[in-house]
């Protein structure tokens, strides 16, 4: 069961899925699969992954079908939105005590979370949110490590932690000056990596992407339509 943030991101993950011959449903406010086959399918074992979002786990019938269910791992994806957005989206603390309050109770969760983007602080925070505990165990990776479900100790907390720095990411700051000879010196790069990414991609298809604030500018070069 894999709890997830955004209805975008579940959306495209469960198509992609169901694409590779998985067997996926969707538990959201925006699902178009039928929620009580879901449900009856989750308890059954009729699917490989369900994705559920944090504010359906505030409805009983969820709760209950959860709870009945034999799943390997509750997975919490992008768990940094755990402590992020808890204030505007309380149904992340409403997990967090109801994930306590059946552990005390002796129902247990095989429970794991996956996020890229946690600061030390965020990490202590869900940590705390999710057990009620400071400690747990780190452990640094790379990328060529592989772990095998035997090696984990179910019942201790784990953080295993992966390098910042990846060989199939490229970071390039450029200093340029200040004024529309900024937009100049945008153009210039994308030429580059125009030229770069035709030579690499070998003829196959690829997409490139520029981010630019929607608040808009009085200055006319610095707006997202003539960027």
């Amino acid at each position: 069961v894999v709890i997830s943030p955004l209805l975008a991101l579940m959306r495209d993950q469960v198509v992609a899925l169901r694409r590779r011959g998985l067997r996926v449903c969707e538990i959201s406010s925006a699902s178009t699969d039928s929620i009580g086959r879901c449900l009856k399918g989750l308890e059954n074992g009729w699917f490989d992954l369900v994705y559920i979002t944090p504010e359906q786990l505030r409805k009983d019938n969820v709760r209950r079908a959860l709870e009945r269910a034999e799943i390997n791992y509750l997975v919490i994806d992008e768990i940094h939105t755990m402590h992020k957005w808890k204030d505007f989206r309380p149904s992340y603390s409403f997990l967090a005590d109801y994930l306590k309050k059946r552990r005390e109770e002796g129902f247990w969760f095989p429970l794991a979370g996956f996020t890229a983007t946690i600061t030390g602080e965020g990490l202590q925070d869900v940590i705390d949110m999710l057990t009620g505990s400071s400690d747990f165990e780190l452990e640094e990776i790379d990328f060529r490590t592989d772990y095998r479900a035997g090696e984990l100790d179910y019942e201790e907390i784990k953080v295993i932690k992966g390098p910042i720095m990846r060989d199939n990411l490229i970071l390039d700051v450029r200093e340029t000056e200040s004024g529309p000879n900024r937009l100049k010196a945008l153009v210039n790069i994308l030429r580059e990596l125009i030229s770069w990414a035709e030579e690499i991609s070998d003829g196959r298809p690829w997409i490139g992407l520029i981010f630019a604030s929607f608040v808009r500018s009085n200055k006319w070069y610095e707006n997202a339509p003539q960027i």
